[in-house]
């Protein structure tokens, strides 16, 4: 059996080490003294991990599925304009311009006629 250590990872706490290192000292004991015992407890755990790598990838396939749903939604939502606004499909191609027409004369209001006040 191969005692060299495994490396340290970084991310894990002091208190998380020495619970791995009171784990790998229990199972060397039972190595010794039961080691059916050993292969029962592997063997349990073998399936467990495959087990939970299925549900995992099961859940990376839903993760997928609902950002792909969700980046279609917000493509929906970023293109929409005011719900007043016409379809660019049903836009005339040439619009009037805008304003009179050329050669019409101009009209605007006349001023009122100028008050005759009596000042004192």
């Amino acid at each position: 059996m191969d005692t060299t250590p495994l490396p340290l990872d970084p991310s894990r706490t002091a208190q998380q080490e020495a619970a791995i290192a009171r784990v790998v000292a229990l199972v060397e004991g039972w190595l010794v003294d039961q080691p059916q015992h050993v292969m029962q407890v592997v063997e349990r755990q073998a399936r467990q991990l495959v087990a939970q790598q299925d549900e995992i990838a099961h859940y990376q396939a839903q993760v997928a599925q609902l950002q792909q749903e969700l980046q279609q939604v917000q493509g929906q939502l970023a293109c929409r304009a005011a719900p007043f606004a016409l379809a660019p499909e049903k836009r005339k191609l040439t619009p009037k311009r805008p304003g009179r027409p050329a050669g019409h004369r101009r009209v605007w209001r006349t001023p009122p006629p100028a008050a005759d006040t009596d000042e004192q």
